[in-house]
């Protein structure tokens, strides 16, 4: 359901689209199993869960709103008897994805990401953040509607994929960037 968040917005992801395109991903090399992937702005965590469960990536999400991080813990639980162990269920951090106490606080660091993905939202200072903390090797994967790449200063695009643009559907995009280097 979308929702209007003190960060931005909520707009569920179509987990059908995200499988696909992912997928895609994962067969022409792009996407590895040994990849950390994080959710930047995981709403209620199913992507984290479907990234974890069925890609195998250990999987973090970020989530600003309250009702929907809290929406999410209940979300991983709900699906931890699926998880081989504890140490493969996906982490659910609390707080601004652009803001490096949030992964401090969580044990980690924003550079300790190989995969960041966005679902549309607030994605020029997330590009901005990736751009100047990320990893040298990083994949920004953008998901939305838009069908050309937009231009993120510090970030090269690699790749555009249509999902579910068959047959008339506007579908979505997914799109791929690495950083300037």
């Amino acid at each position: 359901m979308y929702t209007v968040t003190g960060a931005g917005e909520f707009v569920p992801s179509s987990l059908y689209y995200v499988r696909q395109g992912l997928g895609k991903l994962m067969s022409e090399g792009i996407l590895r199993r040994n990849h950390i992937f994080l959710d930047a702005g995981s709403g209620d965590g199913r992507v984290v869960i479907l990234v974890s469960l069925v890609f195998g990536l250990k999987a973090f999400g970020v989530e600003y709103d309250d009702v929907l991080w809290r929406r999410s813990l209940e979300n991983v639980a709900l699906f931890r008897r699926f998880y081989p162990d504890d140490k493969a269920l996906p982490t659910i951090l609390r707080g601004d994805f652009c803001e490096e106490m949030t992964y401090a606080l969580g044990g980690t660091a924003f550079k300790n990401f190989d995969v960041v993905f966005n679902y549309a939202n607030d994605q020029h200072r997330l590009a901005a953040k990736i751009a100047q903390d990320g990893s040298e090797k990083v994949l920004f994967v953008s998901y939305g509607p838009n069908r050309f790449p937009e231009s993120f200063p510090g970030l090269i695009p690699i790749m555009s994929l249509g999902v579910g643009t068959g047959s008339g559907s506007a579908g979505s995009y997914f799109h791929g960037y690495r950083k300037r280097g």
